[in-house]
């Protein structure tokens, strides 16, 4: 009985370890699902029935100097009427890196609105609406037969997407897809008002508007709530494809 129960107990060990084993594989994949990038990559390649599918729902960012996953998570924690948080201060230069965390209250050259403001800014139809939410570019080189799918995205209704245009450093294609795009919306008009947006708590947002403001446009404004404070007042919403425009 001493030998048996012995065995039967190494058998015990053996399974619950091997239990604790599945359940750790279980919960860290679940836990990397939960922290996934908005973004992820989604590739069918099954040459023997169809040509290869990718989305632009994918963290790479070849073009860009940071990644989409940098928007993941942060420290959101305000939800209302607000113009950013009176904590932070307005840098002097653009933010480099961090980009979901709370954003200041001010933009020197700029107007700061709320989501109120916004509501009135948008109902006065003079402003253009620009979200910059990024959006990873298409990959060069894709293998013959790839078929690219471009990625859509939620915000304010009528507001145009330009996505890439935030970061702190722009590469020479995105300078000038921003540069292409401003006049696309204003002409040569550089007191055309201009709205610059995000999510909530976006420095992406702020860095657009103030690479705006140095490049010479007068009536730049600011929108620190974004699409999320433009939902919680159940304002209109919808999908869109990034606009395209020759650099």
């Amino acid at each position: 009985m001493g030998m048996s129960f012995e065995k039967n107990g190494q058998g015990k060990r053996f399974i619950v370890a091997s239990v604790a084993i599945a359940l750790a594989v279980t919960v860290t994949a679940g836990i990397w699902l939960w922290h996934a990038p908005l973004s992820s990559t989604i590739v069918a390649d099954d040459t023997t029935s169809a040509p290869s599918v990718v989305t632009s729902d994918s963290t790479a960012t070849p073009d860009a100097s940071e990644s989409t996953a940098d928007l993941v998570g942060g420290d959101i924690t305000r939800i209302g009427n607000d113009k950013g948080d009176p904590s932070v201060a307005e840098p002097a230069d653009y933010r480099m890196s961090d980009f979901r965390k709370p954003v200041p209250t001010t933009l020197k050259g700029a107007r700061v609105i709320s989501v109120s403001d916004a509501e009135e800014v948008y109902s006065g139809k003079q402003a253009v609406f620009l979200d910059v939410y990024p959006s990873p570019p298409k990959p060069p080189n894709l293998p013959k037969g790839t078929i690219w799918r471009e990625r859509k995205h939620e915000t304010i209704k009528g507001a145009l997407w330009m996505p890439n245009v935030g970061y702190g450093v722009l590469s020479k294609s995105f300078d000038a897809y921003f540069r292409a795009g401003l006049k696309a919306v204003a002409g040569e008009d550089k007191a055309k008002p201009l709205v610059f947006f995000c999510l909530r708590d976006c420095w992406m947002s702020w860095n657009a508007a103030k690479r705006a403001v140095e490049w010479g446009y007068t009536k730049v404004i600011w929108f620190p709530e974004g699409v999320d404070g433009w939902r919680e007042f159940n304002n209109e919403t919808e999908r869109v494809t990034a606009m395209k425009f020759a650099g």
